[in-house]
């Protein structure tokens, strides 16, 4: 009885420490599709892929094998990743989803590449075969609190074109477990299409916005791609809300807008002080259309077996516009469990081993 124990917590110790992962994926690679198209997936130890496999939303799938530690580059002969609304996962032996990463879009013929980042995905320079480019695009974001640009209109538009003007407009107090909207007026756009990002920040984003194409909340983390189209002026709306980890909020914060040109890194950027107060009285409503909304999204799915981080606590959040499902703080912390449930694994085995001797 006790072998039978050693062996079932030694195997469930090590698939838990294992950590496979989808870590990288070029969909729309520089050039021509066929042939140069790859997904990449990490481990920090040793991992045997035999018998899984990468499936598409279509259902159509790319087989694995052997064994690998670090890094493992699936190269793909054809033309296979759709680069609008595309999704991957991650089939283990038995059929489960592992790892998945959903509803995305590569629309940049370049270099660029989607890299996982802590839990994140994150589209920029690509690091095939490498540890992928995260502590740059993240300090943009987590590390610098100050967001006081000194960029100019001129890096995104024409130089002969009229200056750009983007002017934020917020209430001026909202409440945390409510919903609340803002206008932008945007002024002088070129000939271009544009991303829109708009967020409250308190030392980390708290914020989330709508993504009204896919009728889903996301993180404000990501820019609304592809916004609006130039050229002239426009008036537009964004709806926000606090995060769910942060409905207890209270103070007064800074509400952010970032205009860029899509696929350009530089924007420009406006700001407002923001107060928020907590109240109790909107929870359950909030609660409601957040159970009534995962349920439609489970029933319209199409897959069968493990579908993960879909619950109606709305821990998950999703890229706006690419739909793409991250870890909020309270996933985090469920996943580390694992970690310390594998080390108590380790310290019975190691028990049970001294007292037979």
């Amino acid at each position: 009885m006790k072998r039978i124990i050693l062996f079932w917590a030694l195997i469930l110790a090590f698939h838990l420490v294992s950590g496979i992962q989808i870590n990288e994926i070029e969909a729309n690679p520089e050039g021509s599709d066929s042939g140069n198209e790859w997904i990449e997936l990490y481990s920090p130890h040793e991992f045997s892929v035999e018998g899984w496999k990468i499936m598409k939303n279509d259902n159509k799938t790319q087989n694995l094998i052997g064994n690998f530690s670090g890094f493992y580059v699936l190269n793909i002969s054809t033309q296979w990743i759709i680069n609008s609304g595309e999704s991957i996962y991650l089939i283990d032996a038995n059929g489960n989803i592992v790892d998945s990463f959903v509803a995305f879009n590569d629309s940049s013929n370049d270099g660029r590449t989607w890299n996982q980042c802590n839990g994140e995905w994150i589209f920029t320079n690509g690091t095939k075969g490498n540890e992928n480019n995260c502590v740059s695009v993240e300090a943009n974001i987590t590390n610098n609190t100050n967001y006081n640009s000194s960029i100019t209109n001129s890096s995104i538009q024409n130089n002969s074109s009229p200056p750009i003007s983007l002017s934020l407009n917020s209430p001026d107090s909202v409440n945390s477990n409510e919903e609340f909207e803002i206008e932008l007026e945007l002024r002088g756009l070129g000939d271009y299409s544009y991303d829109i990002k708009t967020f409250i920040i308190d030392e980390e984003i708290i914020s989330e916005s709508y993504n009204s194409e896919n009728s889903i909340w996301a993180s404000s983390f990501y820019y609304i791609e592809n916004f609006v189209e130039g050229p002239g002026d426009s008036d537009e709306k964004v709806r926000m809300k606090i995060s769910s980890d942060y409905v207890d909020t209270e103070g007064k914060f800074t509400i952010y807008a970032r205009l860029r040109r899509s696929g350009s890194s530089d924007y420009i950027e406006e700001s407002r002080e923001i107060e928020i107060y907590y109240s109790e009285e909107s929870i359950l409503n909030n609660s409601t259309e957040s159970v009534n909304s995962t349920n439609n999204t489970l029933r319209s799915s199409k897959l069968t077996g493990n579908v993960v981080y879909l619950n109606p606590n709305n821990d998950d959040s999703k890229d706006i516009k690419s739909g793409i499902i991250y870890r909020s703080r309270n996933q985090k912390i469920r996943e580390y469990s694992a970690y310390a449930f594998a080390g108590f694994c380790v310290l019975i085995i190691a028990f049970l081993l001294i007292k037979k001797k």
